[in-house]
């Protein structure tokens, strides 16, 4: 199914002219001027020859550059672009960075994600990118430029970026790299150039949804309603476009799945702006774009041998109950490998992606990566018998509306319904945890950074420098490997170490 929709801003209203005026006005029409802006977002480095992939959605790209012309057209990324795939993981970007150079990008936005491979190793990757980096909000070693403006259809079009607004999106260790300028100042001084510039269009290419939080977009728009086009990326909703006061907003999916289109005209009499959109499916009969896979055909390959590579065999099927408080095995996998990699006496971990399976047999390099696709490493926390309590009551009661639940091995405990402990927490070694007595306990870096805003006390336990908070610095993805060679074949089964108390009423 194709999405298509049409906004045009007419501003002032229908004037009666003289005829004279009237045919002279007919003679304007040539000066209505065209651009075509393709956008993309949230590929995540997509190749998958069965399904979505960038190399397909290629081809949809050289098309329809093809037919607007290379000088009336534009083609941006807003960005989560280099990881998300194996492949994306294997090569460290470097095969959408092959991407974008061959489809030639004019710009790209980072995304949250494209930092988690590190600032060093994003920076490097921007070096050789032959289009413009626009994220001035992000500051960096090597800072980002915040606009650019671009010469396409006889018109100044100024293209701003703006990175992701939200600490909690970024990966722990490279959120320590980077700083966050609030995107509010961040416009207020970037807009003052731009229309300096006097640009006869404004595009806004932003990695952050529609509905984001930070920054909020309506408010945004109020503020600077000279901004013709939002290209919106993140939260990867379909949005073939919709008005939002005088401004247009398309966000174009995620995985490949779609291309984003958006036809500007400007009558350069009439200083007025009209703007059709649509979103242009992948299909699965469309052809992959042999000029781009010959530039990454090596790379590609490197990695599915890497994938199928054999690290170990599963002697049970581990998955993902549906509700995801009820014992795990994939769960209990996280956590015994964490508390093998780094000694602790126990450990805390969740269920990382939606359809988590290690099937019984052989468990390849891509098995892994499903589980784990994030670059998260394990740390440390001294906790007391109090602040257990508190990190498991929170887990019953989440900021927002989330399926997360940290669930735990190293310990068995008495709750009541309500998430609430009862007595003390009773260790491996059948001794109980009471009073000031301290465990070691092991953590991914992404909950103790709060998981999205979901365990505040979690990230506060973290930042008081009273836990004796540490990061061992190891990927968790690796020490699963490590712990699949080194225990192979598994047979780990759901463990039910939550018994819960009923409770009397009152």
């Amino acid at each position: 199914m194709r999405f298509f929709r049409t906004n045009k801003i007419t501003g002032s209203g229908l004037i009666l002219l003289p005829v004279f005026i009237f045919l002279a006005s007919c003679s304007l029409v040539a000066q209505v001027k065209k651009v075509t802006v393709l956008s993309t977002c949230d590929i995540h480095a997509a190749f998958d020859p069965r399904g979505s992939s960038w190399l397909k959605l290629g081809s949809l790209i050289r098309k329809e550059r093809r037919e607007a012309g290379t000088d009336d057209s534009l083609l941006i990324d807003c960005g989560d672009t280099l990881q998300g795939s194996y492949s994306g993981m294997f090569t460290r970007g470097m095969v959408s960075l092959k991407m974008l150079n061959a489809l030639n990008y004019d710009a790209w936005v980072p995304g949250n994600h494209d930092f988690d491979f590190g600032v060093k190793r994003l920076l490097a990757i921007t070096r050789d990118f032959k289009g413009a980096i626009l994220a001035g909000n992000v500051s960096c070693p090597a800072p980002f430029s915040s606009y650019k403006v671009f010469n396409r259809g006889g018109l100044k079009i100024a293209v701003v970026g703006l990175g992701c607004c939200n600490p909690s999106s970024y990966d722990p260790v490279s959120l320590k790299g980077i700083e966050l300028e609030n995107a509010d100042e961040y416009l207020e001084r970037t807009m003052k150039p731009v229309s300096a510039s006097k640009p006869d269009i404004i595009i806004l290419a932003m990695h952050n949804g529609r509905f984001s939080k930070k920054p909020d977009l309506f408010k945004l728009l109020r503020r600077f309603p000279e901004i013709n086009l939002v290209l919106g990326a993140h939260s990867h909703a379909e949005e073939p476009g919709v008005s939002s006061g005088r401004t247009w907003f398309m966000q174009s999916g995620s995985h490949a799945n779609f291309l984003g289109k958006a036809v500007i005209e400007y009558d350069t009499y009439k200083r007025k702006v009209s703007i059709k959109s649509e979103l242009i499916p992948v299909e699965q009969s469309t052809q992959i774009d042999h000029e781009s896979e010959k530039k990454v055909s090596k790379l590609l390959s490197d990695a599915d041998r890497g994938a199928k590579e054999i690290i170990g065999r599963n002697s049970v099927t581990l998955d993902t109950p549906r509700s995801r408080k009820k014992p795990s095995g994939i769960s209990r996998l996280f956590c015994l490998a964490m508390a093998d990699a780094t000694d602790a006496d126990a450990a805390f971990h969740d269920i990382p992606v939606r359809k988590a399976e290690l099937r019984k047999g052989k468990i390849t390099g891509h098995d892994v990566f499903r589980l784990m696709p994030y670059q998260n490493t394990v740390c440390i926390l001294q906790l007391n018998r109090e602040q257990i309590a508190g990190i498991i009551k929170e887990q019953y009661h989440p900021v927002g509306s989330t399926r997360r639940f940290l669930h735990f091995t190293g310990m068995t405990v008495m709750l009541t319904r309500d998430g609430e402990l009862i007595g003390n927490p009773v260790l491996k070694d059948s001794s109980e945890l009471s009073g000031d007595k301290k465990i070691k306990v092991a953590f991914s870096s992404y909950a103790l950074t709060g998981a999205g805003g979901r365990w505040p006390y979690l990230k506060e336990l973290a930042d008081s420098g009273k836990c004796g908070y540490y990061d061992a610095n190891i990927q968790i993805r690796k020490l699963l490997e490590n712990y699949i060679k080194s225990h192979s074949p598994l047979n780990i089964h759901p463990v039910n170490n939550i018994r819960y108390i009923k409770q009397s009423k009152r």
